[in-house]
């Protein structure tokens, strides 16, 4: 931001982020937690394993019926 730089040297604006890099230590690990407590709370996190997991499975399970389709065939198809 050039005019920002012309009223304000790089002594003050490191400062500046000296600061802002303080605050966001103390503030972050705050938050974090209380944002995690929130969604666990909630039950989200939760209800989004549960679904991802139940796809994944309902995926594998239409995978597995398929190949079992195919080797059953095959079989009747030989056997002929």
């Amino acid at each position: 931001m050039p005019m920002v730089a012309m009223f304000i040297g790089d002594k003050t604006i490191a400062q500046f982020k000296a600061v802002f890099m303080e605050e966001l230590k103390e503030l972050l690990p705050e938050f974090t937690a209380a944002y995690l407590d929130q969604l666990l709370s909630r039950d989200r996190l939760t209800k989004m394993i549960w679904n991802q997991l139940a796809i994944k499975l309902m995926s594998a399970g239409a995978g597995l019926g398929i190949v079992i389709g195919l080797i059953q065939w095959i079989i009747l198809v030989l056997w002929k």
